[in-house]
């Protein structure tokens, strides 16, 4: 068993998105292999003292800033029994790099007193570069969830940080010289890192690693999930028909259960959305149902909404859609369109084959270098891979579902395939402690096998 403190500038529940979901899931993945998980962040006394669980200590902690010493509140607790422990620095800076300063001096005050005593520290993204640097663990892990980097300090933050004038002032070149590994989402974002000048400064044995992240943390748990009528898993994937009656009935439109029913979401946007919109007018003729969010670009949605208004039995949009709504879409479809190209970190086709919706995906995206092309004949996979992000490509897409989902047996094997093949964060932990291991030991962290 190990001590691990993870440092970031977002956690949920306390922060919003991915970073902080990602920070969440992964900690809880690492309690569930046995090793003590604490969270290292940062927010206002109103956020902070909204969360249950936490409590504020009696003691500051003492942090050189700009303006000189200043001491910050803290505030400390847990979510529930299965999160990490959660250490809440009481401050507001003004940005990522100032967010950086308050957090290594924060983990320098709070280790030198003994409050902290970790053996491995990961640094979740470029705010938490100065903690990686002051903190004496003997393992140091580097990720950065978006694989890019593109932060600098000012000039007074580089002196404070100990950088000489002329030094690389890049947040992520810092973090890098302080770690011994570098994580990114997916092989695609990794191999944008190996590109990226900031991160050339790097050590010539530190190598920038793929590590596939999971998708099952609160509240994307279908078995548990409160946005569903009825809870389903991989061994009882019936529940998920309830879902499909729930979301048909609220958007007054009815469908055959053989009748593929696709999505999108959460917003219609960019390129991809462009391509969908283009692609409604040869869907609406085909026997299918397709519901998108009424989220996104304004021009998109509103073409969108006039589809509907032609193709009312086939088109449907979800106005105002919540998180929950979102969870919703993705349990009632049968598959889902993955329209962001730019996404490197594969997110939104785990929750897709968490929820059982079939991925729909550009061969392109960094999502498929986790997926797998469909074959019936072995039955394996768990996506079906289109050429390029056109109109043409997700028309025909339209056709390979309902192909599919003619034959019930096919289309059972492969639902039961998106359900059991899902990400978990349990395997990223997995992946992470194997690098902590040879940090650790100081081998070399190229040979540690990983997907």
């Amino acid at each position: 068993m190990s001590e691990y403190l993870f440092v970031s500038d977002s956690v949920a529940p306390l922060g919003r998105g991915e970073a902080a979901k990602s920070v969440r899931g992964l900690a809880r993945g690492l309690i569930e292999l046995k090793h003590r998980v604490t969270i290292l962040t940062l927010a206002t006394s109103e956020d902070a003292g909204r969360i249950p669980g936490l409590a504020r200590r009696l003691r500051k902690a003492r942090v050189e800033t700009s303006e000189g010493p200043q001491e910050f509140g803290l505030f400390e607790g847990q979510f529930s029994a299965s999160d990490p422990q959660l250490l809440v620095l009481e401050a507001a800076p003004a940005n990522t790099a100032e967010a950086a300063v308050y957090l290594g001096g924060a983990v320098a005050s709070l280790t030198q007193d003994g409050l902290l005593k970790p053996e491995v520290v990961v640094g979740w993204d470029e705010a938490s570069v100065v903690a990686l640097a002051r903190c004496g663990a003997a393992a140091k892990l580097f990720v950065l969830p978006q694989g890019e980097s593109s932060l600098r300090f000012d000039a007074l933050q580089a002196k404070q940080v100990g950088l000489a004038p002329g030094d690389n002032a890049a947040l992520a070149a810092f973090g890098a010289a302080a770690a011994q590994a570098v994580i990114a989402p997916t092989r695609s974002a990794a191999k944008h890192l190996e590109a990226s000048a900031d991160l050339s400064v790097r050590p010539s044995d530190e190598p920038i690693v793929a590590v596939p992240f999971g998708a099952d943390e609160p509240p994307f748990d279908p078995a548990n999930d409160p946005a569903l009528p009825a809870p389903f898993d991989a061994a009882n994937p019936a529940g998920r028909l309830e879902s499909r009656k729930a979301l048909l009935k609220r958007l007054s439109l009815t469908a055959d259960p053989r009748v593929p029913l696709l999505g999108t979401g959460p917003r219609l946007e960019g390129t991809g959305g462009a391509a969908l919109i283009g692609a409604l007018e040869g869907i609406g003729r085909r026997d299918v149902v397709v519901v998108l969010p009424a989220a996104g670009d304004r021009a998109l949605v509103e073409r969108a909404a006039v589809f509907a208004i032609e193709h009312p039995t086939k088109i449907a949009l979800l106005q105002e859609p919540t998180e929950e709504d979102y969870r919703l879409m993705l349990a009632a479809c049968d598959a889902w369109w993955l329209l962001d190209e730019q996404d490197v970190t594969g997110r939104e086709a785990g929750r897709a084959l968490r929820y059982g919706a079939l991925p729909l995906l550009s061969e392109r995206s960094s999502a498929a270098d986790t997926l797998v092309e469909w074959d019936a004949l072995s039955r394996t996979g768990n996506a079906f891979f289109f050429r390029d992000l056109s109109s043409a490509a997700l028309e025909a897409t339209v056709a390979r579902v309902s192909s599919m989902k003619s034959d019930a047996a096919r289309w059972n094997a492969l639902q039961s395939r998106l359900l059991a093949t899902a990400p978990g964060w349990k395997r990223a932990a997995m992946l992470i402690d194997g690098l902590r291991s040879a940090a650790a030991e100081e081998a070399d962290l190229q040979s540690v096998a990983l997907p």
